[in-house]
């Protein structure tokens, strides 16, 4: 690629790599704030019990901002990827109303099981973007960079992201035929802070996983001049 190019190329992953950012801090922005909102209004009606939905959701929160920003520092290339930015979209929409069903159980957990399919998705597109831009080309270094997001990514797909579906789904069924039992008795607070152990154990993981592409991430996204 001849330096023009190059030049050219560069600003463009750059300003792909700004309107990223941006659209990543408004949407979790704005799930941030209806957030806020449901937890203002169980405290206010002294509903403390519903306290791991709200940690929940604030786990939810992290994640995905973490999940982004180790998406866009590694992958994130020219030209712009409009179905992944509609997922970004879609996603915040099920989070922000499944934010205003805290006080809600069922809802709670049946939106959490859409939210995890378009996780899914997520993942999957992200897959494909990976996998393209091992095609075009690299140093060894950089091959065994992408290497290593390949096989993470794979193990949300196969593993992690499916183990969060079937959680919530059975979740979602067991309240929805034992409501005497989940609802009367309160015991789907016990599965509610059962979410919050699984979500902060995949926060540690995924913190971890940061830490160790932190130091391959500049020799990740240099390419080749070949």
């Amino acid at each position: 690629m001849i330096p023009v190019e190059r030049k050219v190329r560069e600003e463009l992953d750059s300003l792909v790599i700004t309107m990223e950012l941006t659209l990543m801090s408004i949407v979790q922005g704005i799930a941030l704030y209806f957030l806020a909102d449901a937890s203002i209004g169980l405290v206010a009606r002294m509903e403390l019990g519903f306290l791991p939905y709200v940690i929940s959701g604030l786990l939810i929160i992290l994640l995905f901002w973490s999940r982004s920003l180790m998406h866009i520092l590694t992958i994130i290339r020219w030209p712009l990827e409009f179905i992944h930015n509609f997922i970004y979209i879609s996603f915040t929409l099920i989070e922000s109303v499944m934010f205003k069903q805290i006080g809600n159980a069922l809802n709670w957990y049946a939106l959490n099981v859409l939210a995890s399919v378009l996780i899914w998705l997520t993942f999957n597109f992200d897959l494909r973007m990976i996998r393209r831009t091992k095609m075009d080309g690299g140093g060894a270094g950089n091959q065994r960079f992408l290497q290593m997001l390949e096989g993470e990514q794979v193990l949300n797909i196969r593993v992690i992201v499916p183990v969060m579906i079937v959680f919530s789904t059975v979740a979602t069924m067991l309240i929805y035929l034992l409501p005497e039992l989940f609802i009367g008795r309160n015991i789907h607070l016990l599965v509610g802070w059962l979410q919050v152990l699984l979500l902060a154990g995949y926060l540690v993981y995924t913190l971890k996983i940061y830490n160790r592409i932190a130091p391959l991430i500049l020799a990740g996204r240099t390419m080749s001049d070949e």
